[in-house]
């Protein structure tokens, strides 16, 4: 696996599947597993597919462009950026063409093919779920009606995504929350 996309993919991949693994070895709670049995996130949020960047009401990008977080009708939403997606699935298409035998190209087939599947989704809340979202101290909180902090689990790195927006585009965001929150009501 060659590239950085491939890595950062692979490692987004992983923190979303986490929090499933050790739900569903935690008898006292209830696993609340989704697309293909795996969650990423607390009530309110769950798995989506992905939405279409160039369709969304608004968008920002993470300093590095790797993550999108997007306002799409009525939904706030996490997934990789399109970007991001076209470098992976290029990385992906590529490290897939490798000189493996008969059997490395099925294991890399069904492990690439589980991998596409994963990051064709995205990590999706709807507004009206969303009590607040603010910029405090270099982070975007979404605060989440039940007082669930939304997206606070997606790591990019070693650092959470919500820390990772540019702060005029946080700002920007918070902005577009309230108006199409206000929209709603």
């Amino acid at each position: 696996m060659k590239s950085r996309a491939l890595l950062l993919a692979t490692a987004l991949l992983l923190a979303a599947a986490a929090p499933a693994f050790a739900s569903a070895h935690d008898h006292e709670r209830d696993a609340d597993l989704s697309l293909d049995h795996v969650t990423c996130c607390d009530d309110p949020a769950r798995w989506a597919p992905r939405h279409d960047e160039r369709r969304a009401d608004f968008a920002i990008h993470t300093r590095q462009g790797d993550t999108a977080l997007l306002i799409d009708g009525d939904n706030v939403v996490m997934q990789l950026s399109d970007r991001a997606m076209h470098k992976v699935t290029r990385s992906l298409r590529d490290d897939q063409d490798g000189d493996d035998n008969a059997l490395g190209r099925a294991i890399k087939a069904a492990v690439y093919s589980s991998v596409r599947s994963m990051l064709a989704n995205g990590i999706e809340c709807p507004i009206r779920e969303l009590r607040d979202v603010r910029y405090t101290n270099g982070e975007l909180v979404l605060i989440a009606r039940n007082g669930t902090h939304v997206f606070e689990k997606v790591d990019i790195g070693h650092e959470r995504a919500t820390q990772d927006f540019a702060a005029d585009d946080a700002k920007a965001f918070v902005r577009e929350f309230h108006r199409a929150q206000a929209k709603l009501r």
